[in-house]
């Protein structure tokens, strides 16, 4: 199945029996754990630009994640006119799931989600 697929390494199986079992488990059960708390509800997603300053992405990379509610922009027109608007010069790509809420009063160009949002992709270890 698609799920299985997912969780294979990438190893020979030579290197795989080369690494110690405990390892080998270690790394799979991270891997099944970053892909439940990472994946989008029901796998389609939509694309949005999401406008912050310097002092929140540095929150993001410090706590790992984006607190709720999180707003993002449908497209980066509107995340580059909202971004001037604010003066907040950072503006961040991002994965939605396709039936996020549409913010009220946006011109139906802004949506929203309500559950914590995982960065650690985006940014790699700091």
């Amino acid at each position: 199945s698609q799920s299985e697929r997912v969780f294979h390494s990438r190893a020979s199986r030579s290197e795989a029996e080369a690494i110690p079992r405990d390892a080998r488990h270690l790394r799979l059960l991270k891997r099944r754990l970053r892909a439940r708390y990472t994946s989008i509800p029901g796998g389609i997603s939509v694309i949005v630009y999401h406008v912050c300053g310097a002092n929140k992405l540095r929150r993001y990379k410090q706590s790992g994640f984006i607190k709720p509610p999180i707003r993002g922009w449908v497209t980066i027109q509107e995340a580059e006119r909202f971004s001037k608007q604010t003066g907040r010069p950072i503006i961040l790509r991002l994965k939605f799931p396709e039936n996020a809420k549409v913010l009220e009063g946006h011109r139906g160009m802004a949506r929203y989600i309500e559950t914590p949002y995982d960065v650690r992709d985006l940014f790699g270890k700091t």
